[in-house]
């Protein structure tokens, strides 16, 4: 167990114990404990990605001293903060279901910025965090911290939206997998693909075709009709064409796959209709698709998930999302596009 640090600063350990050095061959995984209602869900699915995903698992607490900036620092108490917050985290790893070791880190200064610096300088891949305010007046409302923790650090992203009233189960019997038939949306295939069959999970393949819209200037035209029912039917003809492609490439990854084509209405809408119609038990979609911009972190049908999804929102970086990133990526399979890292 690491001991918490002042800002800015490594923590040092406080055990005698020496832990193992993390295996570089090995992709790493952290879990935001935070001020989640639950902590053992935050472990839970910590465990469940990190053993369908081979990773290492670190379990991260901090210490929020960005509220106090300007008192004079109370030596005592910050001390007596760091045992306790070691203490839970060091308790809450000892309830581990698992064979691997799990690492547990406590940090201290703001949050955002101490996970982000930790992600970064650890090479962290999959960040698990608490998306929900515990506030009743922002119920619904992605947190602040996590919101801009997601926007900054590097590699995927599981949003669990954790609330006092009901409890998540980590058990998984239905992932839906948002595509668009872009090359970056497909990147959540390969991340789908290895969570169903650790679990068993049915992968259900969801395509929403909007309503095209066209240029209202001036009076409605009586070739208009026509026109968009023209092209909602090439569209949806494309998508269930796509689909079958997926399907034949997928018969061989040892994975049940269903696929989903929405016709009309808001995608956005429609998506998150797809969730309870489906009774789904996780998303997994990527930060972008078609439409992607380099200058945002994350496009608006997966930003509209972030804010209104009910369950566990797994967000994965495309390779071009992760382009500029220090790391390149390595030979793939063609048929089913990688994200950042192979996480495979």
């Amino acid at each position: 167990m690491y001991a918490a640090s002042e800002p800015g600063q490594q923590p040092e350990r406080n055990n005698t114990k020496k832990l193992k050095e993390p295996n570089v061959h090995r992709r790493s995984v952290l879990a935001y404990v935070g001020d989640t209602p639950r902590p053992n869900e935050i472990l839970s699915y910590g465990e469940f990605a990190a053993k369908a995903l081979d990773a290492n698992l670190t379990l991260v607490n901090i210490i929020d001293t960005s509220a106090k900036h300007g008192e004079l620092p109370d030596p005592i108490a910050s001390d007596l903060l760091r045992r306790e917050a070691s203490t839970e985290i060091g308790e809450l790893a000892q309830k581990k279901t698992g064979p691997h070791d799990i690492e547990t880190v406590t940090l201290e200064g703001c949050p955002a910025e101490q996970l982000c610096k930790w992600a970064r300088d650890h090479d962290i891949e999959l960040t698990i965090m608490n998306s929900r305010p515990t506030t009743e007046r922002q119920k619904w409302k992605i947190d602040e911290a996590a919101r801009e923790i997601f926007e900054q650090t590097s590699g995927s992203v599981l949003l669990l939206p954790i609330d006092e009233e009901e409890t998540q189960s980590s058990a998984l019997e239905t992932i839906l997998v948002f595509l668009d038939g872009s090359s970056r949306a497909e990147c959540a295939l390969s991340v789908a693909v290895k969570l169903a069959r650790s679990t068993g999970s049915n992968l259900v393949l969801v395509h929403a075709v909007p309503v095209p819209e066209l240029t209202k200037i001036g009076p409605p035209e009586k070739e208009d009709d026509a026109l968009r029912a023209s092209v909602l039917k090439r569209n949806r003809q494309k998508a269930e064409t796509y689909f079958k492609r997926l399907d034949q490439q997928l018969r061989d990854k040892d994975v049940s796959v269903e696929t989903r084509v929405i016709v009309g209405g808001d995608p956005r809408h429609s998506l998150i209709q797809c969730i309870h119609d489906e009774n789904a038990d996780m998303i997994v979609v990527t930060s972008q698709g078609h439409s992607g911009h380099a200058d945002v972190a994350v496009g608006s049908v997966t930003n509209h998930l972030i804010e209104h999804s009910p369950i566990p929102l797994f967000v994965v970086r495309s390779a071009k999302d992760e382009a500029r990133s220090k790391y390149s990526m390595p030979n793939v399979d063609p048929t089913v596009r990688l994200p950042h890292r192979e996480l495979m």
